[in-house]
């Protein structure tokens, strides 16, 4: 099977000069999606290693390996709008094999971490295979726990984005969505990079 790369045109890319572009994947004869594939995944980050990278939003998951049944934490900085080469379904993809728990939006600002569980490929099928808001609330705590326990382990001081009262119960179960409401700028090298693997012509 040809290798695939889900890009989302919802949104845009910003650059530094305040325009926008929306990006697509090349329609070069060789195999497109593969220069962009191997660029993206060389940019995610694992397990106790993201307690030193850089600050500001990221997307995440939590896995079970297929290999070792260990935990695995996956996370891909969110450089664009468009959020691409880490989209949840991007970073299961191109991660090593396994069972998704648990995925979501990270902001880390030093040792402190926000996160979600704000995941419409993962999460929102997870919630809507249980019945009772009682019941959605105490998958919630425990995947809360499991992932807040997770952060401890690896150095960094973890915070559930919780939805005010009266929210959508979407925001309620898995928590304030973060990535969507950020205005994100992406610098001139990673504009450079995505030109290169990338077509730039608007959807």
């Amino acid at each position: 099977m040809d290798p695939f790369l889900v890009i989302k045109g919802r949104r845009a890319t910003r650059k530094p000069n305040g325009t926008e572009v929306t990006y697509k994947l090349s329609e070069r004869p060789e195999k497109p999606a593969a220069a962009a594939i191997a660029h993206f995944r060389s940019k995610f980050i694992y397990d106790a290693a993201f307690a030193a990278a850089e600050d500001g939003p990221y997307t995440w998951l939590l896995k079970q390996r297929t290999d070792t049944g260990a935990l695995m934490l996956v996370a891909g900085k969110t450089r664009s709008q468009q959020e691409l080469g880490t989209l949840h379904a991007n970073l299961a993809a191109y991660s090593p094999a396994g069972t998704v728990i648990a995925a979501g939006e990270f902001v880390k600002a030093g040792h402190e971490v926000l996160f979600n569980l704000q995941s419409g490929s993962f999460m929102q099928t997870i919630f809507k295979k249980i019945k009772t808001p009682a019941n959605k609330e105490a998958k919630r705590e425990e995947l809360i726990q499991l992932i807040g326990n997770y952060l401890v382990g690896i150095g960094l001081n973890p915070k559930f984005n919780t939805a005010p009262a009266g929210a959508p119960e979407e925001h309620t179960v898995a928590g304030l969505p973060m990535i969507d409401t950020m205005e994100i700028v992406t610098n001139l090298n990673t504009i450079r990079n995505y030109n290169l693997i990338l077509n730039s012509d608007p959807f």
